[in-house]
């Protein structure tokens, strides 16, 4: 399994370093789906995001969830890097000029009414719910939906009005059961009620509206569970939409809940027979419940109704495998093979022929299959075997090393080859000492399509097919690659739980630990991190980096003292790290042990020579006690040879011209400084310092009011150096005397 996953793995990690994809990606996941769609991330800049949106309306109620979408992104980047986001109006890719976007809330025709009013008399001419007054719901689907729910409620445009907003926003109100109980017992669910008692009448219970949204919310937040339970609760006040069957059929296979999913599914099938995704997910829990032949038969089913469904005729052809009909699998893959250029079809087809001892023709499907997907790593080594088989040594070696090469852990073609060749991979072909008949490990139909959603970061579809191998097989590595994609979604909580049961099974797994302590951290649980890292440290106690990490959860949790002795427990193990002595050193010089961080910052240096922020530290100590200036100024230098536009460097170098006297080379360096840096308190209390040396007592000012701005906003790094205000403000009187006096 671990080799079947790791190049997946490396490929979705490549991700994250396009940073603006990887950003967007985060935006994404935050705000759902529909604002998704009338959004973009343009840029960042220090601590800020920068986000267009297809309209100015939308910015207002963005702007009320920036610290919900801030908290999200944290979580999703792992790092606090943003404190605001700036919205601006602009075009947005997918967006038609002058289309719905470009709308102002003034040209809504069903503004929402005032609280308490909802339920007043009902409006003499209000509008039908439609396409025209439904344009602020950007997602088709989602708008189709809401006008087929509402198509006959057009006497109640303010109840409409007010659910219409909420799937727009992935967090809007947390309507729970007292919301439900107050919608039960309304004027317009009783009014919808006796008009249904007429004979003909079809009036939609407003009730599906309020689950419906309830649902699209939950789904939002990746909160699948919650979303199953609402769409249980629409289906029963709107019985007759079969999306909502086939949206709740996939979500009890998403949250592993099979014999409940089949149950529905099969009385689902009763009312919409033809309903494809309701029967799709019927066949797969089945055939994770081992009830292959009922899978089967659904799933031919679905080739009668749609010919080229590939994924149905491939997974028939697999259970036709487990059924040991053979014949009628082979006849599946070739189909499967014909309908589309899949490389999944080739391979098992090519798997098939193996069986049957057709080798050549194997042989060019599997060439088919690596050629569509250079990285299968299963069908390439059933490429090297069936090479070896045809005698074709040459090209099986160059296989061999092609897999090697994507997946360097490979340990089963590396032991296979120490086998074959003991002298070493030989320039030339040659056969091989031990016979190519060993057995292959293939991995599941459903990990090869995960894996391939994974890839292309389609996450949710990738938690789909993996649940289905989790219910039949439950491996390890399968369900890291779960928590992985839960991480991704922002939902720590679920990621967790799915570490958790590994922990369970293997409670002296220290990687589980770990990465339980990592996202514990990320979800704002650090007292949990500690207590998992200091679980990991009693079965390996001699594991310096356990120590390390201890540290870092400690000073999270602003215990300098314990994080302090965490890394000395570290370096008492191993003191060949620079790294423990530097973020001891900084440790030292936050609680007042400015000596001892002082040694330790030398230390790092003896350690590492060009560590330019151990440089950059000791010249800035020293600047500030005004001693060792020329040492600190060498310091600096090479701490700017290694980062030259690194503006914290830029401001140290300035403090220690001004140190020794020469406030205009100060001002050069400092006025780089502030090009490079975003915008800091104590950069700027600097500049202040060296303006009011050079009796520029207006730029003193204006530097000294930007400072003492910026430190009232504190929106910083914990533990970030700021001025005293006290100090910004007496600066700021005594510029202001200096300016008086010299009109």
């Amino acid at each position: 399994m671990r080799t079947v996953l790791s190049m997946s793995f490396k490929s979705a990690e490549a991700f994250r370093h396009n940073r603006l994809d990887w950003l967007q990606l985060q935006w994404d996941l935050s705000v759902g789906e529909e604002i998704a769609a009338i959004s973009r991330v343009e840029r960042e800049s220090g601590k800020t995001l920068h986000v267009t949106v297809a309209g100015a309306e939308w910015a207002p109620p963005l702007k009320s969830l920036e610290k919900k979408i801030l908290r999200d992104i944290t979580e999703g980047l792992g790092e606090q890097k943003f404190a605001r986001i700036v919205f601006k109006e602009g075009r947005v890719a997918g967006q038609a000029p002058g289309g719905d976007a470009a709308m102002t809330l003034r040209d809504r025709r069903n503004p929402v009414p005032p609280p308490g009013k909802r339920e007043a008399a009902l409006p003499p001419e209000a509008p039908e719910i439609n396409e025209g007054n439904m344009t602020m719901i950007k997602d088709d689907s989602l708008r189709k939906t809401l006008i087929s729910l509402g198509s006959r409620l057009r006497w109640l445009p303010a109840l409409i009005a007010g659910f219409v907003f909420l799937p727009n926003c992935a967090a809007g109100p947390a309507y729970g059961t007292s919301g439900a109980a107050v919608l039960d017992d309304s004027f317009t669910v009783r009014e919808v009620q006796k008009r249904n008692e007429k004979e003909g009448a079809d009036f939609k219970d407003p009730r599906a509206y309020y689950r419906y949204l309830m649902g699209v919310q939950a789904e939002a937040r990746n909160d699948f569970d919650a979303a199953a339970r609402e769409y249980a609760l629409l289906i029963k006040y709107d019985p007759k939409t079969s999306r909502f069957y086939g949206t709740l059929a996939g979500l009890y296979l998403r949250t592993g809940q099979f014999q409940e999913g089949v149950k529905f599914c099969k009385a689902a099938l009763d009312r919409f027979p033809d309903d494809v995704d309701i029967r799709m997910a019927l066949a797969d829990m089945l055939s994770s419940l081992d009830q292959n032949a009922a899978a089967v038969e659904q799933y031919l089913k679905i080739v009668g109704q749609e010919p080229a469904n590939t994924r149905a005729i491939l997974l028939s052809g697999t259970l036709y495998d487990r059924l040991g009909q053979y014949d009628r699998s082979l006849e599946m893959y070739k189909k499967a093979a014909m309908a589309e250029n899949n490389p999944i079809a080739f391979h098992y087809l090519g798997k098939a022929q193996v069986r049957d001892n057709d080798l050549k023709e194997a042989l060019e499907n599997f060439k088919k299959a690596v050629s569509l997907r250079p990285n299968f790593l299963d069908s390439r080594e059933y490429l090297a075997w069936v090479l070896e088989k045809l005698g074709s040594y040459n090209e099986a070696i160059q296989e061999y090393q092609i897999i090697l090469k994507l997946n360097p852990e490979h340990r089963e073609v590396r032991e296979y080859l120490a086998r074959a060749y003991p002298q070493g991979i030989p320039a030339s072909g040659m056969k091989p000492l031990v016979p190519a008949d060993r057995e292959i490990k293939d991995s599941s139909v459903h990990m090869k399509i995960g894996i391939i959603y994974y890839e292309q970061a389609m996450y949710l579809k990738a938690l789909d097919e993996f649940r289905l191998i989790v219910a039949r097989e439950d491996t390890r590595n399968l369900r890291l690659v779960i928590a992985r994609i839960y991480e991704l979604m922002g939902r720590l909580d679920k990621a967790i739980a799915e570490l958790e049961v590994l922990h369970e099974e293997d409670p002296k797994a220290v990687d589980i630990l770990l990465q339980m302590a990592l996202l514990s951290s990320m979800n704002n649980q650090t007292d949990k991190a500690v207590e998992k890292i200091r679980e990991a440290i009693q079965l390996e106690p001699q594991n310096d980096q356990l120590y390390h990490s201890l540290a870092l959860a400690y000073i999270a949790l602003k215990d300098n003292e314990k994080a302090a002795e965490s890394l000395r427990r570290a370096i008492a193990i191993n003191d060949k790290r620079d790294s423990y002595y530097f973020e001891l050193g900084s440790l030292q010089e936050k609680m007042g042990q400015v000596e001892d961080a002082i040694r330790s910052m030398k230390k790092t240096l003896e350690l590492n020579p060009m560590h330019s922020n151990a440089h950059n530290f000791l010249g800035y100590i020293y600047s500030l006690r005004g001693i060792k200036l020329n040492e600190a100024l060498e310091h600096l230098q090479k701490a700017l040879e290694a980062q030259p536009r690194n503006g914290y460097f830029l401001d140290s170098l300035g403090w220690i011209y001004f140190k020794k006297g020469d406030p205009e080379k100060a001002l050069v360096e400092l006025k780089k400084a502030v090009i490079y840096t975003a915008p800091d308190p104590i950069l700027y209390d600097h500049l202040g310092e060296i303006y009011f040396e050079l009796k520029n007592y207006e730029e003193a000012g204006k530097a000294w009011q930007t400072s003492l701005s910026l430190t009232r906003k504190k929106k910083f790094e914990p533990g970030a150096e700021l001025p005293e205000t006290g100090d910004l403000e007496e600066k700021i009187r005594k510029v202001k005397y200096h300016l008086d006096k010299s009109l």
